[in-house]
């Protein structure tokens, strides 16, 4: 029987055994490493208007819902008087080539981005502005961000909801800054079944004898921010005159609320920053955004609503 031959040996051609040596050699002084791409950290420049307790809340939620995000590296600034009143000092140091976006909480810091010569260009997201149109016209600084002003239709919504027998709702407001606010308010009103009385006041000095010539004529109260029904003691002596004429005052804010109002629209500042950081990482990620409404509550005061005589809504 014919043994089988053993195999054949075949020898490394020249060449390959010439680039096999070649490539251990390199390696041994160029390790690869198994996490070759590393991602860069993106620069944030948060601007705070002012170190007011609001603002604080609101920096507050941003930053606990970014606090897992480590590639986010964020510079805050709280913006002084020095800073506000000499801006030029301030965006000169504060070297915005260094940033992929800017986060301004409030309108002063809205302003001084709309201060920068580059406003068209930067990356920004704003939040806690009562009307951020009357701080810029860029529409590059307005496409993105949270506004403190609750949507008129919303509100008196809500006002229907908590308080349903009022039909006449008295609107307290200089007509010098807020006529735009009454008309919209009162179109609103109709479409709620609601008839909108306006209480006109060019200053504190009418606002007595307005409210004592038409108690008879509203059924609730209607507070607006107004700089002319600013004061809390005129504020708290008109809530007392209110319940003393049977008639519930809605406020816009937790004061009213605690000061006898029936029903307040509460923001939640804390929330409003959760949300500004949602659009932070919107914004970053080169997807449309827009231009949303604050987060608040409609707090319904129980104790007042009895005192009154009036039927406390369901939850």
């Amino acid at each position: 029987m014919t043994e089988p031959s053993p195999p054949h040996s075949i020898a490394p051609h020249p060449f390959f055994l010439t680039v096999f040596i070649f490539v251990i050699l390199i390696s041994s002084f160029f390790p690869v490493s198994v996490n070759a791409e590393k991602t860069e950290s993106v620069k944030a420049a948060v601007l705070v208007s002012r170190h007011i307790k609001p603002y604080m809340d609101a920096l507050k939620g941003f930053r606990e819902s970014l606090a897992a995000n480590e590639s986010l590296e964020t510079s805050v600034y709280i913006l002084d008087q020095d800073i506000l009143e000499d801006p030029a000092v301030f965006i000169k140091e504060l070297g915005f080539q260094e940033f992929d976006i800017f986060i301004s909480i409030g309108p002063e810091a809205l302003s001084l981005l709309d201060h920068m010569e580059s406003a068209h260009e930067i990356n920004n997201v704003y939040s806690m502005v009562l009307d951020p149109k009357k701080i810029t016209s860029s529409h590059n600084l307005l496409n993105c961000g949270i506004s403190l002003s609750i949507p008129i239709s919303h509100q008196i919504r809500d006002i229907r909801q908590s308080i349903p027998h009022i039909e006449r709702l008295g609107l307290l407001f200089n007509p010098e800054e807020n006529s735009v606010y009454f008309h919209q308010a009162s179109l609103q009103g109709i479409l709620a079944g609601i008839n909108i009385v306006p209480l006109k006041v060019s200053s504190s000095r009418e606002i007595q004898r307005v409210l004592r010539d038409n108690w008879d004529r509203i059924d609730g109260l209607w507070f607006i921010p107004d700089q002319t029904v600013i004061s809390q003691t005129l504020v708290e002596f008109i809530i007392k005159e209110a319940v003393f004429h049977k008639k519930p005052v809605v406020g816009y804010n937790r004061f009213f609320y605690d000061s006898g109002a029936a029903m307040a629209f509460v923001l939640n500042f804390e929330q409003i920053g959760n949300k500004t950081a949602d659009l932070v990482m919107v914004r970053l990620d080169g997807l449309p955004c827009g231009q949303f409404i604050p987060s608040y509550e409609v707090l319904v005061n129980n104790r007042v609503m009895r005192r009154l005589g009036l039927k406390i809504p369901e939850e």
